[in-house]
């Protein structure tokens, strides 16, 4: 009976987990280059089975006491294009990543909402510094972007902007702000085949209406499994106050 509760709190553990990260890829609808989240599950506390007899003990199989989260796994499937007409708006149409300059080293990001800080380089929202072939991207003022990541302003070519791909992107990690980390085996490489939009923003690879079934399903699993927690406290109640009752 104990066998039960446990299968069951293994159950809502994980559902709740499934839920968190679909909250937040709802969440993030409206995040240029957002990658949406899955949660992959592998058995919990899986015990080899034996038959006890005449002679040594036989394997018979195993057995699985639940369920628990393997790992939270990201989806780098492309997102939709949108066109915005804004000039410090880009998307990469094809694999890879802009780079960008950050405190703790390089990181990583499908999120093209630019703007020019005060000493004129082209930056993230959060003010990390974009980068190029050469290092940061200054531009100084108004600048356009040519398909193969040439960066013009002034009327001259200042930088060719640096688009990153991965062999292994499984191997990036989520680091907040929408950006990515590579620490080690993620196989970084140039980007091939790839041309930049000026005026256009990547979306989020997210399908709000895939996102609210599953949110809907992991809910409905967390309750069954409480349902069936507390029918076993009930039985357990039964066994603990009835059961040898002499009267």
């Amino acid at each position: 009976m104990l066998r039960g509760i446990y299968i069951a709190a293994a159950g809502m553990d994980a559902e709740q987990t499934r839920a968190r990260v679909l909250a937040n890829n709802v969440a993030n609808l409206a995040t240029p280059g957002y990658r949406r989240e899955t949660v992959t599950f592998a058995p919990f506390l899986t015990h080899a089975l034996y038959r006890y007899g005449e002679g040594p003990p036989a394997p018979v199989g195993r057995h699985h006491l639940g369920v628990a989260v393997a790992g939270v796994v990201t989806d780098f499937s492309p997102g939709p294009l949108a066109a915005t007409g804004d000039a410090h708006h880009v998307a990469i149409a094809g694999e890879g990543f802009f780079a960008v300059e950050t405190p703790d080293g390089e990181a990583y990001t499908r999120d093209g909402t630019f703007l020019v800080d005060a000493e004129g380089y082209l930056a993230t929202p959060a003010g990390h510094r974009v980068l190029g072939e050469g290092g940061p991207v200054q531009v100084g003022g108004p600048f356009t972007i040519s398909p193969d990541g040439e960066v013009i302003a002034g009327g001259e070519t200042v930088a060719t902007l640096r688009v990153t791909a991965f062999d292994n992107p499984g191997a990036l990690v989520k680091v907040g702000e929408n950006l990515f980390t590579d620490p080690g085996g993620a196989g970084a490489r140039p980007a091939e085949n790839v041309r930049l939009l000026q005026g256009w923003l990547e979306q989020a690879n997210t399908d709000l209406a895939q996102e609210m079934t599953d949110l809907l399903a992991a809910t409905r699993s967390y309750q069954a499994a409480q349902r069936l927690v507390h029918a076993h406290d009930q039985l357990l109640g039964r066994l603990v106050n009835e059961v040898g009752n002499v009267r």
